[in-house]
């Protein structure tokens, strides 16, 4: 798989992650497994575990304390990985 170098936003919570790696492409560029969160506002899909694209849409309302925990796990994990930028 060959991909332009690019940088590859996604936000999460108050935090955006970005990142220009082979690894981020692979998952989060054209194509990949993860492709529909790139450039998105993804709390509901990732506290949900949904790849529906109707999660992908900015709601926050209704949160139950298990999905926000799921959230906040994910969160942790990518501030890990990936860079901050805003």
């Amino acid at each position: 798989m060959s991909f332009e170098q690019t940088t590859i936003f996604c936000k999460l919570q108050l935090t955006t992650l970005g990142d220009s790696s082979l690894y981020v492409m692979n998952f989060y560029g054209s194509g990949g497994l993860y492709a529909m969160f790139a450039g998105k506002e993804c709390n509901l899909p990732l506290a949900l575990l949904s790849f529906k694209p109707q999660d992908i849409n900015g709601n926050l309302e209704g949160f139950h304390k298990s999905e926000l925990t799921v959230l906040e796990d994910w969160e942790y994990k990518f501030i890990d990985k990936y860079s901050k930028v805003g």
